[in-house]
C-alpha cells in the first residue's frame, strides 16, 4: 500500500488530474501528427527507400512497397525511446535535486514511506506527465503491431525493450542525483544525464547496423531496438543499412545477434534496475552511507565488463599470441577502469563516516561502507584481467606479426601500477576536500596525470627502445611519484584526524 501512496502522490504533484486529460489530449495529438508527417513524406517521395542497387558489386534488392502507417510507427518508437530513455531520466535527477535543494528529500525520509515506496514514487510518479504524453504513440505503435503493419514479434519485443531499458534509465537517473553528498546543481545534473544517455542510445543503435559490431548492441536500449527493428526485412532495414551493405543481413551470425540483442538488453536492463534500485534505496535509508555497498560496486562492473569484452570474443582470430593478449587488455583496461574508477567513488565513505571508523580503532573489513575503495577497484581489476584470459586465453607465444612483443610484460607493469593507483586518488579527493569545487578541482588534476600516463603508454608501445625516450622516463617516475606523494597526504590526514 505505501507503494501505491507514493507513487499517487508524486503523480499528483506532476500531474493534477485536472490536467491529465489535457496532457493525453495532447499525446493523441502527437500520434497523430506523427501519421500526418508520414503522410507528407510517402505523399512527397519519387520513391520507397531500397530501390534497385546501381553498383556493380552491390546486391540487387526488390523495391520495398511502404505505407504511412509502417512510417509512422518508426516516428512513434523513436518518440518512445526519445521520451523513455533520455527526457525522464532527466526529469528524475531534476526532481530529487529540486527536492533536496528545497529540504523535502529529508523530510520524505522521516515519513511511514519505506525506501522502496520512495524509489518507486520518484522513479513512476515524478515524471507523469512525460508518462502520459507518450501514451498516444505507445497506442500507434502497439496498433500497428497488431494490424500486422510491422510483424507482431518486433512490436512485442520493442515494447519490452522500451519497458525495462525505461525503467534501467529512470534508476540510473535517480542514482547520479542521490549520488552526491550535498546538492550541486540540478540543472547541471539533469542535462548530464540527458547527454550521457542521449550519446549512449545513439552508439547502441549506430553498432547494431554493423555485422561486425552487432554483438554489443544489447549493452544499451537504443541498440536492442534497432537491433529488433532491423531484424526482419522492412522499411526500418532498408532506411538504415545502404544498399551494397544489405548482404550483412545473409549472415547466419549477424541474425542470430540482432535476433538476441532485445532479449539481453531486457536482462541487462532488469538486473541494473535490481542493483541501482538497492543501492538507491540503501542511500535513501543511510543518507550518510555511500551510493554502492563494495559488493554491489564489483558486481555491476563484472557485468559490464563481461557485456564488454565477451562479445569480442567472436572478433578475435584464432590462434592468438601472447602479443595479442596483451594489447587486449590494454585496449580493455583503457576502456573499463574509468568506469571502475567511477563505481569506486560512488562507493567511498564520505570524510565524517571515514573518521568515525578511525576514531573507534576497531578493524573495518573492506567491503565495510566505511572503509576505504582500495580493495574493490583492485578486485575489479583482478575480475578484469580474468575476464580476458578466460575470454582469449593466456597467449601460446609472442605473435610473430608483433614488433613490440618484448615490451609486453614492461608496458603492462606499468598499467597494472597505474590502475592500483586508482584508488589512492578517489580516497584523497573524497576525504580531504569539503566543497564540491575542490573535489572538481582534485578530480581534473587526477584526470590530467592519468592523461599523461597513458599517452606515455602509448609511445612506449611504439618507440623503438622506450627506455631511453626522455617523455617515457619522466612518465614513469610520475607514475611512482605522484601516487605515492598523495598517499603520503592521506597518511598525514589520517594521523591528524585519529589525534583530533
Amino acid at each position: 500500500m505505501s507503494v501505491m501512496t507514493a507513487v499517487s502522490a508524486f503523480t499528483h504533484r506532476a500531474a493534477r488530474r485536472s490536467a491529465r486529460l489535457s496532457l493525453l489530449g495532447y499525446s493523441a495529438l502527437l500520434a497523430g501528427a506523427l501519421v500526418l508527417l508520414a503522410s507528407w513524406i510517402v505523399a512527397h517521395a519519387e520513391e520507397p527507400p531500397g530501390g534497385l542497387c546501381t553498383w556493380d558489386y552491390c546486391k540487387q534488392v526488390t523495391p520495398l512497397s511502404w505505407s504511412v502507417l509502417e512510417l509512422s510507427d518508426l516516428g512513434a518508437v523513436a518518440v518512445l525511446a526519445l521520451g523513455l530513455l533520455v527526457i525522464v531520466p532527466a526529469l528524475v535527477a531534476a526532481a530529487v535535486a529540486a527536492e533536496r535543494r528545497a529540504g523535502t528529500l529529508d523530510q520524505l525520509r522521516t515519513t511511514p514511506l519505506s525506501p522502496f515506496a520512495l524509489v518507486a514514487g520518484l522513479v513512476a510518479g515524478a515524471p507523469a506527465r512525460i508518462y502520459l504524453l507518450l501514451v498516444g504513440p505507445l497506442a500507434l505503435h502497439v496498433f500497428c503491431g497488431l494490424t500486422g503493419v510491422i510483424p507482431l514479434s518486433t512490436m512485442i519485443s520493442t515494447t519490452a525493450v522500451l519497458a525495462t531499458g525505461g525503467l534501467a534509465s529512470a534508476v540510473i537517473g535517480l542514482s547520479v542525483a542521490l549520488a552526491p553528498r550535498q546538492e550541486t546543481g540540478g540543472a547541471l545534473v539533469a542535462l548530464g544525464v540527458a547527454a550521457a544517455l542521449g550519446g549512449a542510445a545513439l552508439l547502441g543503435a549506430g553498432v547494431a547496423g554493423q555485422h561486425e559490431f552487432a554483438g554489443w548492441a544489447f549493452m544499451h536500449p537504443g541498440g536492442a531496438i534497432e537491433a529488433a527493428l532491423i531484424g526482419q526485412d522492412g522499411l526500418a532495414r532498408r532506411l538504415v543499412a545502404s544498399p551494397w551493405r544489405l548482404d550483412q543481413f545473409d549472415r547466419a551470425d549477424f541474425v542470430a545477434a540482432l535476433a538476441l540483442s532485445p532479449l539481453l538488453s531486457c536482462l541487462a536492463s532488469l538486473a541494473t534496475v535490481a542493483l541501482l534500485g538497492a543501492a538507491c534505496c540503501r542511500k535513501l535509508a543511510a543518507p550518510q552511507a555511500p551510493l554502492l555497498g563494495k559488493p554491489q560496486a564489483i558486481l555491476l562492473f563484472t557485468g559490464v565488463a563481461a557485456g564488454a569484452i565477451v562479445p569480442a570474443h567472436a572478433l578475435v582470430p584464432r590462434p592468438i599470441g601472447q602479443c595479442a593478449v596483451g594489447g587486449l587488455a590494454l585496449l580493455f583496461t583503457a576502456l573499463l577502469m574509468p568506469f571502475g574508477a567511477l563505481l569506486g567513488l560512488f562507493a567511498t565513505p564520505t570524510f565524517e563516516s571515514w573518521a568515525i571508523a578511525l576514531r573507534r580503532r576497531s578493524r573495518v573489513r573492506w567491503w565495510s561502507d566505511d572503509a576505504a575503495p582500495h580493495g574493490a577497484v583492485w578486485a575489479m581489476a583482478a575480475v578484469l584481467v580474468a575476464l580476458v584470459v578466460a575470454t582469449f586465453g593466456v597467449g601460446d607465444s609472442l605473435s610473430d606479426v608483433c614488433s613490440y612483443g618484448a615490451r609486453v610484460p614492461f608496458v603492462l607493469g606499468w598499467v597494472a601500477l597505474t590502475v592500483a593507483s586508482l584508488p589512492v586518488f578517489v580516497m584523497f579527493g573524497a576525504t580531504r576536500y569539503a566543497t564540491a569545487a575542490a573535489r572538481w578541482a582534485f578530480g581534473v588534476a587526477t584526470m590530467v596525470h592519468l592523461f599523461a600516463q597513458a599517452i606515455a603508454i602509448g609511445v612506449a608501445i611504439d618507440a623503438a627502445h622506450p627506455r631511453d625516450h626522455l617523455f617515457v622516463q619522466i612518465a614513469v617516475v610520475l607514475a611512482v611519484a605522484v601516487p605515492a606523494w598523495v598517499a603520503f597526504r592521506q597518511r598525514v590526514l589520517r594521523c591528524s584526524t585519529i589525534a583530533a
